[in-house]
């Protein structure tokens, strides 16, 4: 199911990431915005991973309800997070995140796809 139906949808939950980005209580090196699922490769310097996404996922879905008339879960399940310690698997991450909406067939070159972070990644503008 998508979780975005619109840019204003993205745009909203890109609000709530850079709140928590503002507060310094995550760091965020690579992220894509994709139609059902979201990638975020980030570090929370205080911790509450949990909690930053629950309060992320929750009011963004609370949000999106309400503006497009909908009840109940948005999101499928809990998000999934692994630990990246190796720099080699970080760029390995943020390589997969950034390819992402080519190799799904959503942009048809490389770089063009305007919700990720690839753009910032090859010195251009939004």
């Amino acid at each position: 199911m998508a979780v975005f139906l619109d840019d204003f949808d993205r745009w909203a939950l890109l609000g709530q990431i850079e709140a928590r980005v503002r507060k310094g209580t995550l760091m965020v090196h690579a992220l894509c915005l994709m139609h059902n699922h979201v990638h975020l490769l980030c570090e929370t310097p205080f911790g509450s991973l949990s909690r930053i996404m629950r309060d992320i996922l929750g009011n963004y879905a609370s949000a999106f309800n309400r503006r497009h008339g909908r009840v109940g879960h948005l999101w499928q399940g809990r998000y999934k997070a692994l630990l990246v310690q190796d720099g080699n698997y970080l760029l390995d991450c943020s390589r997969y995140i950034h390819l992402n909406p080519y190799n799904t067939g959503l942009e048809p070159e490389y770089g063009l796809y305007p919700w990720s972070s690839v753009m910032t990644y090859l010195g251009e503008d939004r």
